[in-house]
C-alpha cells in the first residue's frame, strides 16, 4: 500500500568447521543486489508469508565505499570513550548496552553498523557509515541536513573487517 515491494531471498552457503555458528540467525549477513527505486521501502519475507525486517532504499554513490571508524575504548578508564565525532558508551553495569553515537554526520550520511572485539582491558570499536543519494527529507529524515546518530555496539563474531 506504501509502495512496496517484498522479497523471499533464497541462499545457500557452507559455514567453515573453524566458524561459530549462530543457529538462531542473530547476525546473519546478507549481500543482496536489489533493483528498485530510491525511496522505496522493501520487505523481507519467510516462505509462509511473515515479514522479517524491513529496508528503505536509499542507494549510495557506487563509487564511493562505506566510511570504517575504529575507536579504542579502556575499558578501566570508565564508560565513554571519545574520538573526533564519535561517542562510545559502554554501560554493562546495571543496563548491559553498548552505544555509538555521531554527533555531526553530513546530510544523507548514516550510521549503518558497529562491532567491537575485546583486547584484554581494551575494546576496539568499529563503525561503518554509508553516504545516501540526496531524498526528500520525509522520505528519509538524515536527508534535513547535519544531525546525530546513536546504534547499538555488538560482540564482532564472525571477524567483521
Amino acid at each position: 500500500s506504501l509502495g512496496a515491494e517484498y522479497f523471499s531471498p533464497k541462499s545457500t552457503f557452507r559455514i567453515s568447521s573453524s566458524c561459530k555458528s549462530d543457529p538462531q540467525g542473530l547476525d546473519t549477513l546478507f549481500k543482496a543486489r536489489v533493483f528498485t527505486l530510491v525511496g522505496k521501502n522493501f520487505y523481507l519475507q519467510t516462505p509462509d508469508g511473515r515479514l522479517t525486517d524491513s529496508v528503505l532504499f536509499i542507494s549510495a554513490d557506487a563509487g564511493k565505499p562505506p566510511f570504517v571508524d575504529t575507536l579504542r575504548h579502556v575499558v578501566s578508564s570508565g564508560p565513554i570513550s571519545t574520538k573526533g565525532r564519535l561517542t562510545f558508551r559502554d554501560s554493562t553495569g546495571s543496563h548491559p548496552s553498548r552505544t555509538l553515537e555521531a554527533d555531526s554526520l553530513a546530510a544523507c550520511e548514516v550510521l549503518q553498523s558497529g562491532v567491537f572485539d575485546r583486547r584484554g582491558d581494551t575494546l576496539v570499536v568499529r563503525a561503518r557509515t554509508i553516504q545516501g543519494v540526496a531524498l526528500p527529507v520525509g522520505v528519509f529524515p538524515a536527508c534535513a541536513g547535519v544531525h546525530a546518530d546513536t546504534i547499538e555496539i555488538v560482540p564482532n563474531l564472525y571477524r567483521y573487517p
